[in-house]
């Protein structure tokens, strides 16, 4: 039963910080074309 709880925490843990990591990467590809489209332009 230990181990269960351990591993679905670790489960929530990636989860997490996947969730995290998706949405940094997203906002900051946003802010990237957002602040380069007008030099292209």
């Amino acid at each position: 039963m230990a181990t269960l709880v351990r591993n679905l925490k670790i489960q929530i843990k990636i989860v997490f910080y996947e969730t995290v990591f998706m949405v940094s990467m997203t906002s900051l590809i946003c802010n990237f074309s957002l602040f380069y489209r007008p030099l292209f332009n």
